[in-house]
């Protein structure tokens, strides 16, 4: 829903297919066009015309959705889907980037902060992320050559969109690629379109990864209420502490965009605050701003997001040499 938020604000004609029943609640009245089924499901008329209409060229489609429940192949258009993976987690380094279908675009380091609460406790889930861009020499040395081979997996697969890869240590004491995962459905999302500057021409194809000058680390970072993260319904209340320009600066998921802003009552996961910067101390202290601000009862955030960056890119530097 923030996706389609963002490129209605830029002023492209956007309709949003809602898959779930209970999230008709969440963003009333901010689209133009809300597709829905009464009982939570889409009927196969309407994903037939989506589907006439992505192979037609007429359409661009964005969807965490497997491509097959579309009656979709990933050559039939032009289509940002994801790259069905292992259930194993990344590891909590990561290379990002953005494959144009030709090559990749923006390569990126990536470093999570796993676990749900404060010093990595709770639920093995992301409680924060933070995307370092590195200097050229990183790039061309370390990334492009693995980055290349990963290009030609795409290719065959199809594959077009934002991705990440696990970082893990070598038996020869350097490091090796490891799972990957590909779409829309992670914190990644947010961290990468966070300064992206032209979101709807990256889409078209028609143009290259512009970013916010002078920004090296985005940080990101989920605001929630119970009982997320585990399942069942969160209460409806009401959202305040922001002013517009830092409620502006948080992408927004359970919550209702008319008159006051509030919990639309789904499974408590509210926002993601995010901070972006030249050093990582700024970038983390501008999410964490939103985050500390954002009075909602019962908020959940964790406040040590980023703790692990120093030691990362001290790591880098001393056991691989590498200055990011």
């Amino acid at each position: 829903m923030p996706l389609a938020h963002r490129l209605n604000l830029s002023g492209e004609q956007t309709n949003l297919i809602v898959w779930k029943h209970r999230f008709e609640k969440a963003w009333g009245g901010s689209l133009d066009q809300v597709i829905r089924g009464s009982k939570g499901e889409i009927r196969r008329e309407t994903l037939d015309l989506i589907g006439e209409q992505v192979r037609e060229g007429q359409v661009t489609l964005i969807t965490d959705v497997p491509l097959e429940k579309l009656g979709l192949e990933p050559g039939d258009g032009n289509i940002y889907g994801g790259l069905e993976g292992s259930e194993k987690p990344l590891s909590a380094l990561r290379i990002g980037g953005w494959f144009d279908g030709s090559k990749v675009q923006s390569p990126h380091l990536l470093v999570a902060d796993m676990g749900a609460w404060p010093g990595g406790m709770g639920p093995d889930t992301l409680g924060g992320l933070t995307l370092v861009f590195p200097n050229a020499a990183v790039v061309r040395e370390f990334m492009e050559p693995q980055l290349e081979v990963m290009s030609l997996q795409f290719q065959e697969k199809g594959f077009r969109g934002l991705f990440s890869v696990g970082l893990s240590p070598s038996e020869d004491g350097f490091v090796e690629f490891d799972r990957m995962e590909g779409g829309w459905g992670s914190l990644h999302t947010y961290a990468f379109l966070s300064e992206l500057e032209n979101f709807p021409a990256l889409l078209e194809g028609s143009e290259v990864c512009q970013f916010t000058g002078g920004v090296k680390y985005v940080t990101v970072v989920p605001v929630t209420i119970p009982p997320w993260p585990n399942q069942g319904k969160a209460l409806e209340v009401e959202i305040g502490g922001l002013t517009p320009t830092l409620t502006g600066k948080a992408f927004w998921f359970d919550v209702c965009m008319n008159g006051q802003l509030k919990t639309a009552g789904l499974d408590g996961f509210i926002a993601v605050a995010r901070g972006a910067a030249g050093n990582y101390e700024l970038a983390k202290a501008r999410a964490l701003e939103i985050a500390a601000k954002l009075d909602v009862p019962e908020k959940q955030f964790r406040p040590d997001v980023g703790v692990n960056i120093p030691l990362v890119i001290s790591t880098l530097e001393q056991q691989f040499g590498i200055v990011i």
